[in-house]
């Protein structure tokens, strides 16, 4: 793809018809300030001063004739004219990162941020402790992670990674799957001595249930649920940390990713036949940005990291 095709889709009619002026090293503070919500960030990550970023955004507003961020007390948010500029100057970041691998001159050590984004329980169970790692390992790559039930777009830039529960159908994703999560009926100590052990033979009869949130019918595990813990009585619904403080707190048995109980939790793992099914553990980024030194240094150590967590991540062990 070349400079051509990535300007006039993208910047509007206005900033062609005045004839923009964009010099890459102001773009390359544009988008760390975009990434990082501001200019004293932006400057911690670029090591130089707040004042040498500012003057590098104001100039691109300049030579383009709009301005990019709203300053307001929170931060700096992108306006629509940003936004556009975002997409075209990622893309632009990506041609210009192939230019120096195909010259030899890729920088030695990959650094900026990457965001990526994943389940509650894979974050706190398997990706922090793998950061620790990739951070003596990388030192000048900073890493954002959001966590929630909610799949991020990373067609639309939501985030440059995701460790997803699924594989994606659509957009210009690449998707690796790098490990299973497995799954358990858990209960606390207390709820087994107080109500007995749950027999799924017989459908949990006679037992309370915290229960998935609404939606999710369709997914594996709670199938199996459903199946297995069909005569329980639904206490409260939840995701997944609600789930487990639920479960530690003795309100019932609760369906939940050994990865995200932790060891001192307290709770029981249930001896059950057939155990509840596994979820694939994909890796996925988005096409164009995967290649970039600081995503492709996450991605791998990412994956590098699954495999040595294999079993630890499908069976808790």
């Amino acid at each position: 793809m070349g400079f051509a095709e990535l300007q006039s889709p993208l910047l509007s009619p206005e900033i062609e018809a005045a004839g923009p002026r964009v010099d890459w090293d102001d773009l390359r503070y544009f988008l760390k300030v975009a990434e990082t919500g501001g200019l004293s960030p932006a400057a911690r990550f670029l090591r130089v001063n707040t004042a040498t970023v500012g003057r590098h955004v104001e100039a691109l507003e300049v030579g383009l004739g709009q301005k990019l961020f709203e300053r307001t007390p929170q931060g700096y948010r992108l306006t629509d004219g940003g936004e556009r500029l975002l997409e075209w100057s990622r893309k632009v970041e990506v041609e210009f990162t192939n230019i120096q691998a195909a010259f030899g001159s890729t920088p030695a050590e990959a650094t900026g941020n990457v965001s990526i984004a994943t389940t509650d329980p894979v974050a706190t169970g398997f990706l922090i402790p793998a950061l620790a790692d990739f951070h003596r390992r990388h030192p000048g790559i900073d890493v954002t992670v959001a966590g929630g039930m909610d799949a991020v777009n990373l067609s639309r830039r939501e985030a440059d990674v995701a460790l997803r529960l699924f594989r994606p159908e659509q957009g210009n994703l690449i998707a690796r799957r790098v490990g299973d999560i497995g799954h358990g009926l858990y209960a606390s100590r207390r709820y087994i001595e107080t109500h007995g052990t749950p027999d799924p033979s017989k459908g949990c009869e006679g037992h309370a249930l915290i229960d998935w949130p609404a939606g999710l019918e369709t997914t594996a595990p709670l199938v199996w649920t459903r199946r297995h813990a069909a005569k329980a009585r639904p206490l409260l619904r939840g995701n997944p940390n609600i789930r487990l403080a639920a479960a530690c707190q003795g309100l019932g048995i609760a369906l939940l990713a050994h990865v995200g109980v932790p060891r001192d939790s307290g709770l029981v793992r249930l001896d059950v036949e057939p155990p509840p099914p596994s979820l694939g553990l994909w890796l996925v980024a988005h096409a164009e940005l995967a290649h970039l030194p600081r995503v492709r240094a996450l991605i791998d150590h990412i994956a590098a990291a699954a495999q040595a967590k294999a079993a630890f991540l499908r069976d808790g062990t």
